[in-house]
């Protein structure tokens, strides 16, 4: 509003929040602050300026009356009620103190949403955020203001607000974002020399540099064909064959080769899918098992890769010197737009029917970025792929995600093979891993499973399937490890909400709740 008074109210994110609302809004603002804040003697002078209003907790009815004032004088008072900085860079519980201040005003409540901050060096995140490629001294910074609302608004309404605007300003924000290979390669260039993939049964990593080469070097065999289907394990060469499908511009189709022949017959009709790529060993080990799929193979066009593509070539590694990722995409892949299909998931049971779910560049890159926003990921992080890449799970969560993000990847080729992976953790200290509750019950009920083995885990999330508080309880009490629940579906590419550590401070021992049973 041009006139009256208005009392702002959102998220707090980081020191500099103040300085974006100011900036964005056309009128002056006074802030509401801390007043252990406000006399440190570098600072007072200076938040005097701005007519900045100190309060104390239990002694806040002075502040309260001034900020009443402020607003029936007509003017402007910023206030935010979750009380303290972000921790986990999520929207935090809103406290009542604001509705005090408000009672009688003659002003409205004006909700707004900051974006951006969340990483930078004036945020509570981790070490690993502000050091990614995208964290320096230019940030997109978004400032999403959303419609008055009455004063006599409670905390509860006005939170609700903040929460509608915090989506407005993230479908703002994703649509700036690059495909998700683009995302890849400027990843890939950062610290090039970084682990970035290896095989749990395999001491041999790939560095950023090489991991790049080998995907550009496999692209290159690839047909150009719409949508490829990959019959892999979660493997190096399997994640890196799934990239070189997106750096085509093709869509991928991983197949879960342990169903039916016919039913993966109808799952590449109705996707389109006309060319296979696997590797003869696996092939060989599911025929063993009793998954003979050479009739499959027979009848379509087949690529056969095997470890020695993991050999990156000498070319594809002077590509990566060019002067940005971009002119690397236009080079040596096919560029597309953010609505273009990446890969086809399906979900449901063969018995009753699968259902192809088309995701786009789109929806995988965003569910990355706000994954990682809520991973807070350390520098130390080391994560765990076992999840097969034909649930969306397997593919987004524990694939892409720490390819495009930059973080450590050990791959496990079975994840209902629990003493495997908790070898694997051991063995490459893991300090993330995302699995069914099936598997962790398993780790519960193995004996040869040491508490040891998972000492190195410092977050554990299960998903695919619904977590009983009775597993979360045996698990806490065998690892001394929490479980987090995650909650999606491969829709939502797949993550839709999931808990997370809480966060407490040291300064005034304020705990920031992120895990709600």
């Amino acid at each position: 509003p041009s006139q009256g008074g208005v009392l702002l109210l959102g998220n707090h994110i980081s020191w500099l929040d103040w300085a974006m609302i100011q900036i964005a809004c056309p009128r002056p603002v006074h802030f509401v602050m801390h007043r252990k804040i406000y006399e440190r003697w570098y600072l007072k002078w200076f938040l005097d300026l701005f007519g900045t209003i100190p309060i104390a907790r239990g002694q806040s009815r002075a502040a309260l009356a001034h900020i009443r004032d402020l607003l029936n004088a007509g003017g402007v008072v910023c206030l935010f009620p979750e009380g303290a900085i972000s921790r986990n860079g999520q929207l935090g519980p809103f406290k009542h103190g604001f509705e005090r201040a408000a009672k009688g005003a003659d002003a409205v409540i004006l909700p707004f949403y900051l974006r951006g901050l969340w990483g930078s060096s004036f945020s509570r995140s981790s070490q690993w955020m502000k050091a990614r490629p995208r964290a320096g001294l230019r940030r997109d910074v978004i400032v999403a203001f959303g419609p008055p609302l009455p004063i006599e608004s409670n905390a509860a309404e006005v939170k609700a607000a903040v929460f509608e605007l915090s989506i407005d300003a993230w479908r703002a924000y994703i649509s700036t974002l690059p495909p998700v290979p683009l995302a890849w390669l400027q990843s890939a260039r950062h610290q090039p020399g970084r682990m970035a993939i290896g095989d749990s049964n395999s001491r041999i990593w790939l560095n950023r540099r090489q991991a790049a080469a080998v995907a550009i070097r496999l692209a290159r065999r690839i047909p150009a064909k719409a949508a490829i289907g990959l019959l892999l394990p979660t493997s190096r060469l399997g994640l890196l064959m799934n990239l070189a499908v997106l750096l085509r511009g093709g869509r991928i189709v991983n197949l879960d080769p342990r169903l039916p022949l016919d039913t993966l017959h109808a799952m590449m009709s109705s996707a389109g899918v006309e060319y296979l790529c696997c590797t003869r060993a696996h092939i060989d080990r599911l025929a063993h098992d009793g998954h003979d799929l050479h009739t499959l193979l027979d009848e379509s066009e087949t690529c056969l890769i095997d470890n020695a593509d993991l050999r990156p070539a000498w070319l594809s590694g002077l590509w990566l010197r060019l002067p940005s990722a971009s002119w690397l995409y236009r080079l040596v892949g096919k560029p597309v737009g953010l609505d273009a299909t990446a890969a086809i998931v399906f979900e449901g049971n063969h018995q009753h029917g699968l259902r192809g779910i088309l995701l786009s560049q789109r929806n995988i890159i965003a569910n990355i970025r706000q994954i990682v926003e809520v991973l807070d990921a350390r520098v130390d992080d080391v994560m765990l792929a076992s999840l097969p890449l034909s649930q969306a799970l397997g593919l987004t969560v524990t694939g892409l995600l720490p390819l495009v993000e930059g973080i450590p990847l050990v791959c496990h080729p079975d994840p209902s093979d629990a003493r495997g992976i908790a070898r694997a953790v051991a063995r490459n200290s893991v300090t993330l891993l995302i699995a069914t509750p099936t598997c962790l019950r398993q780790c519960v009920e193995d004996d040869g499973i040491h508490p040891l083995m998972l000492e190195s885990l410092r977050l554990v999330v299960s998903g695919r399937e619904r977590l009983d508080a009775e597993l979360r309880e045996a698990f806490r009490l065998k690892f001394g490890k929490c479980i987090h629940a995650g909650y999606g579906i491969a829709e939502t590419t797949p993550v839709a909400s999931v808990n997370i550590p809480d966060r407490i401070a040291l300064d005034d021992w304020h705990i920031q709740t992120g895990n709600k049973a």
